[in-house]
């Protein structure tokens, strides 16, 4: 018999017969979920107290026996439920969620890294006119607290194939430009094997909803390689006079 659980309190599942499915609408149920895994299984969606302008729902969906999460993931990731389209992923066992925190932390602590001098703008080529990528996507209006991991998941891809860039701050204090570990700019680059529709892939992604925003993706342009500027034989301080 199905079992449905809404909670605000701690939930505890077992790693080996439950999957975490995130990206879901606010509006989504658990019998939205259990048509979609079955009637027998049992779903928690934690009801959980959160600052964000966009809180991020996700459930817990447990099955009789244990998982196999790479299936389970090919079959229902990117399922559309409520017009949001899901993730699937492994429940971290105790261990690795207390790493992953411990990693967090010792990233909100390490030292900032320095931000790159600026360096002198050549002249830009319009967009239209550059090359395209035949591999990845250029993807904006991402949540600036997004990691490689969700993006990878939510494009069926590995986080190698991700570069999310990092927003720039300033320390008030020193004036310190510096790159964030915690917030990107909004916008990432996600790459596919060789061979891949990279513009089917665009059309499928384009105006998807992920975590409450709707992308907005295209072909990423190739930056037109740097050119060293001529420099002539004054500039080189050989010129001669008569």
């Amino acid at each position: 018999m199905s079992e449905i659980i809404e909670t605000s309190t701690k939930i505890v599942v077992d790693p080996e017969t439950s999957i975490f499915v995130g990206n879901l609408s606010p509006e989504t149920s658990p019998e939205d979920l259990q048509k979609v895994f079955g009637e027998s299984v049992k779903v928690e969606i934690p009801t959980l107290q959160s600052d964000r302008t966009y809180p991020r729902i996700f459930a817990f969906v447990t099955f009789d026996d244990k998982v196999d999460v790479e299936d389970l993931r090919s079959k229902f990731d990117k399922t559309v439920i409520k017009d949001k389209s899901i993730y699937v992923t492994k429940v971290l066992t105790p261990e690795e969620q207390q790493l992953k925190k411990q990693k967090r932390r010792a990233n909100q602590r390490g030292k900032a890294v320095p931000a790159p001098p600026k360096k002198n703008k050549e002249a830009q080529v319009p967009l239209e006119q550059m090359e395209r990528s035949k591999d990845t996507l250029y993807v904006n209006n991402i949540p600036y607290h997004t990691t490689k991991a969700e993006i990878a998941s939510f494009f069926g891809t590995t986080e190698e194939s991700v570069i999310l860039p990092m927003r720039r701050m300033k320390d008030t204090t020193t004036k310190r430009v510096f790159f964030s570990r915690k917030f990107n700019r909004g916008i990432a680059f996600v790459s596919f094997p060789e061979g891949t529709d990279i513009e089917a892939k665009a059309a499928e992604f384009n105006g998807k909803n992920f975590e409450d925003r709707e992308l907005t993706v295209d072909v990423a342009a190739n930056k037109p390689a740097h050119t060293e500027p001529v420099q002539t034989e004054a500039e080189h301080g050989n010129s001669t006079s008569e």
